[in-house]
């Protein structure tokens, strides 16, 4: 049985629950502070710490997706579309 015959409901994204909002503060928290620390910064500094966000979040994707392509209730769903696929997922 496939997922969609057990659940109608399992297709629908629903972003805005209560761990999506928390993440989300989180984030914007994050930014805020960012920002106040390094408003008197000079650009050198500014830069190491974008160059270094960005590294993480690009490392943090590839953890991300590495882990998605082992789960298995993800793999029947994108079974239908030729499985998971880096491309793809890119």
């Amino acid at each position: 049985m496939s997922p969609m015959q057990l659940n109608p409901d399992f297709w629908i994204m629903r972003p805005f629950n209560l761990l999506f909002i928390a993440v989300f503060a989180a984030f914007l928290l994050v930014l805020v502070l960012l920002s106040l620390i390094l408003r008197k910064a000079g650009t050198g500094l500014k830069t190491a710490v974008l160059v270094i966000l960005c590294v993480g979040t690009l490392v943090g994707f590839f953890f991300y997706k590495y882990y998605l392509s082992l789960d298995a209730e993800y793999n029947v769903i994108t079974a239908n579309m030729g499985g998971f696929n880096w491309w793809g997922e890119l």
